[in-house]
């Protein structure tokens, strides 16, 4: 919180001085200035290829990890770890044009590839037959196939965004068709609304985007109480799970469901009136993190009490029509309540919150200005 304050001083600061209009006509920024102006400004341009075009930027601010690679594609050819290209199904389906089978003994070729964003990813593979390991640095991982294709978890590597390099062990007449990197999406970086690059940059925008990026949306003042109150039952059952209106687990109100010696996934579609920033809480119980996905962007986590209370999990977006709410309860918890409570989050709130003035546009030099601080803030992706 000390540093969101520190934060909102220093685009207050901006907002109020210094930004009398400049005395000859210029080309107003685009969305496309700042889209690059912030991959570039904080040093996340290691995550881009050679020739960069303008999708290459949103790919990183848009802030999803889930990379998918034929590994035809990037494997590197070397006299020393031979792998022949072949078409047949006799090991099942596959994807892309072939997959790669090792001769009468085991290689071990290398792989590179580009990742536009930091992470730790889970890495998984379609293979056949066991003995496997892909080594990253440091870190070597194995898995094992079975006798037709089948995807298999190597378990979990932290990656930095930029060119990568790494080894592929396959065994004697293995096959590997495809590497999958996995990890939970990171904030998603946008003005509001989907990027227009030609468009003219507002203030309004670049509040929003500026907010966003330093998850200040927490800060924004509390709208009045129309909140989204969810009851977990009127989602259908998990697999995993049952209905319960045990009453000595905690403060609940009605059914709810809990979950047996396995973990389950919730998931729930629901329907929403308003578009808008909402603070997320749940009325769960459980003694391991409870993880979710909403609208399938936006992740998040928390560590609940193992009696039914209040775990509050931060500022979500929610779409105007239907959503999807999707939650990962570990084995032995419960689920009762979902709620949203909405955050006033027009355009006026967002420029209120950051200090920037409501009217015009920002010139070039005023957005320089802008990406200079936000290079010597910084941020993480």
């Amino acid at each position: 919180m000390k540093r969101h304050t520190i934060l909102f001083f220093c685009f207050l600061l901006i907002g109020t001085t210094g930004f009398a209009a400049e005395s000859k006509p210029v080309r107003a920024p685009t969305q496309a200035d700042l889209i690059i102006g912030l991959v570039d400004s904080l040093g996340w341009s290691f995550g881009l290829p050679d020739d960069p075009e303008i999708d290459d930027y949103l790919t990183i601010l848009q802030g999803r990890r889930v990379w998918r690679f034929e590994f035809e594609d990037i494997y590197q050819p070397s006299p020393d770890a031979p792998v022949y290209p072949k078409e047949t199904r006799s090991f099942g389906p596959f994807s892309g044009k072939r997959w790669q089978r090792a001769p009468s003994h085991q290689v071990e070729p290398k792989v590179a590839f580009l990742l536009p964003i930091s992470g730790e990813y889970e890495v998984r593979a379609t293979l056949t037959k066991p003995g496997y390991r892909f080594t990253a640095g440091d870190t070597q991982l194995a898995a094992d196939g079975t006798d037709k294709f089948s995807e298999v978890s190597f378990g979990s590597v932290d990656l930095q965004a930029g060119q990568q390099s790494a080894r592929v062990t396959i065994p004697s007449r293995g096959g590997i068709d495809y590497i999958l990197l996995t990890a939970p999406p990171t904030t998603t970086i946008d003005p509001g609304s989907t990027w227009e690059p030609l468009k003219k940059l507002s203030y309004g925008e670049l509040a929003i985007s500026l907010s966003r990026l330093f998850e200040l949306e927490p800060l924004l003042p509390p709208a009045p109480d129309d909140s989204i109150r969810i009851e977990a039952e009127e989602a259908p059952v998990p697999q995993y799970a049952t209905v319960s209106n045990d009453r000595y687990q905690g403060s609940v109100s009605g059914d709810w469901f809990k979950t047996n010696m396995h973990p389950a996934s919730y998931s729930h579609l629901f329907a929403v009136e308003k578009k808008g920033v909402y603070d997320l809480s749940l009325n769960v119980r459980a003694t391991l993190p409870v993880t979710g996905l909403l609208n399938g962007r936006e992740y998040f986590e928390g560590t609940p009490t193992p009696y039914f209370s209040t775990l509050s999990v931060g500022a979500v977006h929610l779409d105007a029509g239907i959503n999807q709410l999707e939650i990962d309860l570990p084995p032995r918890a419960g689920l009762d309540r979902i709620t949203f409570t909405p955050r006033a989050s027009a355009e006026v709130d967002y420029l209120r919150l950051t200090g920037l003035p409501a009217a015009a546009e920002p010139t070039p030099e005023q957005l320089d200005r802008i990406l200079k601080l936000i290079a010597a803030i910084g941020a993480r992706r």
